[in-house]
């Protein structure tokens, strides 16, 4: 891919991305000064408010993300459910930073090229604040009953995004969902009816007149992530 990037790098005047440089400093300082961001420090802990069957297998799954279950039982429900999203065998890999946009960044800093954000630095607290508890919980149940098969789900949803057929990523996710005990294809249509707009189309809808502005600049690249490209509120349309 940055190969095929390399003659579009070379005629952009101005890269964007959804966090560049600034906005990860920004990101960082913080959640260093703020840790609630992340941490229930008021309320009931998830021991109190899931079941004990179900905060049993959650405790056994951050165990084996390296998460001690005293740690996890404090967490966000958000954010638990994000780093239930990484499977134990690909944890090794996570700090190393070397991403398709990490690996965009580092071409235009090595070009001088002026790197801009698609979106406000703390727009992923953003997102998450706006569900309720109820929809964080199901989204660690829905984790939680495909946590068996997370490994199996990465390699399919890698080799899906390597050979660009991003959008089989979201609806076999969809797909394997329906197929969870006490899910109703009702149910399943209105979660993911839910995180679709939260996490890919509201931000689709306000990133368009960043990418406008910037065009009129002059040759643009952006970088951001491959979901937001389909649908008919995708970025493209």
């Amino acid at each position: 891919t940055m190969a095929r990037l390399a003659p579009v790098l070379d005629a952009a005047k101005l890269v964007l991305v959804e966090a560049g440089p600034d906005e990860m400093a920004a990101l960082k300082q913080r959640l260093a000064k703020d840790p609630d961001l992340m941490v229930n420090t008021t309320g009931a802990s998830l021991p109190e408010s899931l079941p004990a069957e179900q905060w049993d297998k959650l405790s056994a799954a951050m165990e084996d993300r390296g998460v001690p279950p005293f740690m996890a039982a404090k967490m966000k429900p958000w954010y638990l459910t994000m780093i239930l999203s990484i499977p134990p065998c690909a944890l090794e890999h996570m700090g190393e930073d070397n991403g398709l946009d990490a690996q965009i960044i580092a071409e235009a800093q090595a070009r001088a090229l002026p790197i801009r954000a698609l979106e406000p630095y703390d727009t992923v607290f953003s997102i998450f604040g706006g569900l309720s508890e109820a929809e964080q919980m199901s989204m660690i149940t829905q984790a939680l009953a495909l946590e068996d098969r997370s490994e199996d789900m990465s390699v399919t949803m890698a080799e899906a995004y390597f050979s660009e057929d991003s959008r089989l990523i979201w609806e076999f996710t969809r797909d394997q969902t329906a197929a969870l005990p006490g899910y109703s294809a009702d149910k399943v249509e209105a979660e993911f009816a839910a995180m679709e707009e939260a996490m890919m189309k509201a931000r689709n809808r306000a990133w368009i007149p960043v990418l406008v502005a910037a065009a009129a600049e002059g040759p643009v690249l952006a970088g951001f992530g491959a979901l937001h490209l389909s649908g008919d509120q995708g970025v493209l349309a």
